[in-house]
């Protein structure tokens, strides 16, 4: 990998503001950045076996996709993509990162050109964002089951199960974005600085 190219790794609790920190991210760096979403690589797959595009297929398929080609399996797909940039891309983002194996694969191929940042917020602050944005179904739960899948998340044994928490812990920083959009920036750009 090109030693003049930075990589930061998004990873964060659903509903936590994930993609917000990345449009301002690319509006920061402009045409010089690249992103790739470890979902978009796990939709393609559920595209491709025919499933539906729900948040159960796709956390079912991501996981075996890791239980058969190995747990950094969507962070070499970023790594394959990446590989075939030009130079004048400097910053590659790797947005949602939901397995320690991932995070593994990032840090030995880029070495101190990764870093890898958490994002969280308050869970009732989460649960209205997923509500309001409505994606895949995930505004159809209620607040039981939205924590509930939270819990069972932090409860996984798998090593190839999407583990949110245990990739947080890996964190190089943390924004918690529990405020306006404003504060959410100034958090992001101190953290580009540093």
């Amino acid at each position: 990998m090109e030693n003049s190219r930075e990589f930061i790794g998004l990873t964060g609790t659903l509903g936590s503001g994930k993609g917000t920190v990345l449009e301002i991210i690319k509006k920061q760096f402009g045409e010089n950045v690249v992103s790739y979403g470890t979902g978009d690589f796990v939709r393609e797959e559920v595209t491709r076996r025919g499933l539906t595009q729900d948040r159960p297929n796709q956390q079912k398929v991501a996981n075996e996709m890791r239980a058969t080609r190995g747990t950094g399996v969507l962070a070499e797909k970023a790594l394959e993509k990446a590989a075939l940039l030009p130079p004048s891309i400097k910053l590659v983002l790797v947005d949602g990162i939901r397995n320690p194996g991932e995070v593994q694969v990032l840090r030995n191929a880029i070495g101190k050109n990764f870093v890898l940042w958490a994002i969280d917020a308050p869970i009732e602050v989460r649960y209205e964002r997923i509500r309001k944005r409505a994606r895949e179904g995930e505004h159809l739960l209620s607040f039981e089951e939205f924590k509930a899948s939270e819990e069972k998340e932090k409860k996984a044994s798998d090593a190839a199960a999407q583990s949110i928490p245990a990739c947080m812990a890996l964190a190089d920083g943390l924004i918690e974005n529990n405020g306006p959009l404003e504060e959410l920036e100034k958090k992001v750009k101190a953290l580009l600085k540093s």
